[in-house]
């Protein structure tokens, strides 16, 4: 917007031609541009490029619940944690209603396109050959009631056909809304950092999660949050460990699931990679009114 004093966006300094140009007139008035949290990986994962490329354009960034430094060097600005409004509205939300089982999946490009520490080309046949594993080691009866949500692109991978061609009573969930249904399932499982597992533990939905640490590398500030979510079971390193765990669990998940100590594990994660609040609009209020006073 013309005379704009400030501009707060997501994804729009990568991809969005015309708010670049905005952005970079409002930075050139002395306006002041902030970035915005996107998905579960960032303030998690080691160098991640749309965080970097945000925290390098703006003057501050919003961290879903994590902080970190400015960091001079790298030229990359604060993190300022403050609470999603998303994430606010959607806080335990879960009411079990089937017992429908949903695993979520990922996909990448088959060619690099970007600069990333975390799931390349080279690493999807063991990505796909770990999913195999995982079903296999389910109890018959378990494996019944999975689907299975692939990502929104298959960018020529054929996931669709190599799960058909193994698993081929597997029910494929394409479309419609993921939150939703995760909301009202029995359990998800995740084998990635995204925003569907975020989701799944801030709407505390029963949740196991399992991927390759030497692929999903986590940075050194996150990690001790992390391995809380192994100490209860909710993580684990491999497709072996996390299948027993659901065969050990799934006549009584929220025997598991309503421990007092898995509920302590998942709501301190959750404050520090899924901040909500009831509060949000009055902080987020103050927040903007802060960073206005702050134009150059």
């Amino acid at each position: 917007q013309k005379g704009g004093k400030m501009a707060i966006a997501i994804t729009n300094w990568y991809i969005d031609e015309s708010f670049k140009f905005v952005a970079a007139e409002i930075a050139d008035r002395g306006g002041r541009l902030i970035g915005l949290q996107q998905g579960g990986a960032f303030g998690a994962t080691l160098d991640i490029a749309p965080e970097l490329v945000e925290r390098y354009v703006a003057d501050v960034f919003i961290g879903s619940g994590w902080d970190e430094k400015e960091d001079t060097k790298r030229e990359i600005c604060e993190v300022i944690p403050l609470p999603i409004p998303k994430y606010s509205k959607i806080k335990n939300s879960h009411r079990y209603k089937t017992d429908r089982c949903i695993f979520v999946g990922n996909m990448i490009p088959r060619y690099v396109y970007r600069i990333q520490t975390f799931l390349i080309p080279e690493e999807m046949e063991e990505y796909f050959h770990w999913k195999y594993i995982f079903f296999k080691k389910l109890r018959e009866d378990i494996l019944k009631r999975f689907c299975y949500r692939p990502f929104f692109g298959d960018y020529g991978w054929n996931e669709i056909g190599r799960i058909k061609k193994e698993f081929p009573e597997m029910n494929i969930f394409k479309g419609g809304n993921l939150l939703r249904e995760m909301k009202k399932c029995k359990l998800v499982i995740s084998d990635h950092l995204a925003t569907s597992y975020l989701e799944s533990l801030i709407t505390n939905t029963p949740t196991v999660l399992y991927w390759d640490k030497e692929i999903f590398k986590i940075r050194p500030s996150a990690n001790k949050y992390f391995d809380l979510l192994r100490d209860v079971k909710i993580l684990h390193d491999g497709p072996i460990s996390a299948a027993d765990h659901i065969n050990e669990i799934f006549d009584d998940v929220n025997k598991w699931w309503g421990n007092e100590s898995v509920q302590n594990v998942r709501m301190q994660f959750v404050n520090y990679m899924g901040l909500s609040s009831k509060n949000w609009v009055y902080e987020w209020s103050n927040f903007i009114k802060e960073q206005l006073e702050l134009r150059k």
